[in-house]
């Protein structure tokens, strides 16, 4: 296997992994510690990608990149779907998670 197919493959397991970690815990703990803890964790990844490029380690950066996939998978991209579902009416809900699909 080739290295960007091995990369790839660990960007998309680290990506399921958050969401099946969202959905493991919003009935436990709630949307919204789990947004701001969603919200620190890519704070602290942007914070290692911005001293990974002025270092020039490109392995950190590599890392803090998938960390962020990871943080953003488990709490935002996640509870997305949560969230409109509850939101929205039933009259438009189809078409509006609709359009939120095609737009995510």
């Amino acid at each position: 296997m080739g290295e960007p197919l091995v990369a790839a493959l660990f960007v998309g397991v680290t990506k399921t992994l958050g969401v099946v970690i969202c959905v493991a815990l919003v009935d436990r703990t709630g949307r919204r510690p789990l947004l701001r803890v969603g919200a620190l964790g890519m704070l602290g990844c942007h914070a290692l990608v911005a001293y990974g490029f002025a270092s020039d380690r490109p392995g950190l950066v590599a890392v803090a990149l998938v960390s962020l996939f990871f943080w953003w998978n488990m709490s935002w991209a996640g509870l997305m779907w949560t969230v409109l579902a509850e939101v929205l009416p039933d009259a438009v809900r189809a078409v509006a998670m609709g359009m939120a699909i095609v737009t995510f």
